[in-house]
């Protein structure tokens, strides 16, 4: 059977960012960030035979909204819609990205409710070596449930942060439910993050580091993912060098290793240089193991921020 394999996005057609409206009405503050990309992605398969089509998985629309209840609390919000005006059904759906509604207070943390957002695993360590952010080497999987969570998350204490999660998911049987904690440290030269999570038939168990000196910015990450005995691990390492105000040159490498297989191995250099305040063109090559048949990557494209 043939596996399908799909590069990068390799060039940026158009991408438009609309400017974040926001609107601060005393304690109450609403706001709406925008963005429309569009770009020309290419499928490979293993006979090298090439399809070529037009992806708008970039468009995006969110609505944040927080209301100050005294000067310890307050109250927050957000609504995040998605569309693919190319998907392969042609019908281009919008569908709900994530959902979230919490409290906040200055000496007892935060609290709160969300449905599709990342759980504490996934955003403080699984994405360390920036996944979907610039560099693409694969994302260590995790076992959330994004469906219905809970999350609280301490105040800062001597730079330390705790973050509980709690999901659940009515349409599984067995594993209905996740749990997971981390633990955040970070100061402004260095930091790190270690945490696992569980439900009734997988575990997992990670950590991750940064060190900052001058210009450079290393990362390191170590996450397993035990899932039916069968245990999936990755290791891996990241280096950000920020050449000037403008540009940006990152590495990374990383080794994925399932159960007594072979580790294949995962190779990532790219380049970024802002255009605008908003628009950062980005170049990158990726390769990656053999293992799989996997094709060596190259992306031309534009990143818009909010």
């Amino acid at each position: 059977m043939k596996k399908m394999i799909y590069t990068l996005s390799a060039l940026s057609l158009l991408t438009t960012s609309a400017q974040s409206v926001e609107l601060d009405l005393k304690e109450n503050k609403f706001e709406v960030n925008g963005q429309v990309s569009v770009f020309l992605g290419q499928k490979v398969d293993t006979n090298g035979a090439k399809t070529t089509k037009l992806n708008g998985g970039g468009n995006e629309i969110e609505f944040k909204f927080a209301k100050e209840i005294n000067e310890d609390i307050k109250i927050f919000s957000k609504i995040q819609l998605g569309s693919n005006a190319f998907s392969s059904d042609g019908k281009g759906a919008v569908n709900t990205d994530d959902i979230v509604f919490g409290i906040q207070h200055k000496q007892y943390g935060q609290l709160f409710f969300s449905k599709n957002n990342d759980d504490p695993v996934e955003k403080y360590i699984a994405e360390a070596l920036g996944y979907g952010k610039f560099l693409n080497v694969s994302e260590a999987s995790t076992i959330s449930s994004k469906n219905n969570q809970i999350q609280y998350k301490t105040p800062k204490f001597n730079n330390f942060n705790i973050i509980a999660g709690f999901s659940n998911n009515p349409k599984e049987d067995i594993n209905k439910t996740h749990k997971s904690l981390v633990v955040k440290y970070a100061n402004k030269d260095y930091g790190f993050s270690l945490g696992g999570g569980k439900n009734a038939t997988r575990n997992e168990i990670g950590a991750t580091a940064w060190y900052k000196i001058d210009n450079t910015t290393l990362n390191i990450l170590t996450f397993a993912d035990n899932k039916n005995s069968i245990k999936t691990e990755y290791n891996g390492i990241g280096l950000s060098y920020k050449m000037n105000q403008k540009s940006k040159l990152k590495f990374a490498i990383q080794t994925v290793r399932k159960s007594q297989k072979k580790s294949r191995i995962e190779k990532s250099l790219g380049y970024s240089y802002a255009l605008f305040k908003e628009v950062t063109f980005v170049a990158e090559v990726i390769k990656l193991g053999k293992e799989n048949n996997e094709d060596d990557l190259f992306g031309l494209g534009l990143m818009v921020k909010f």
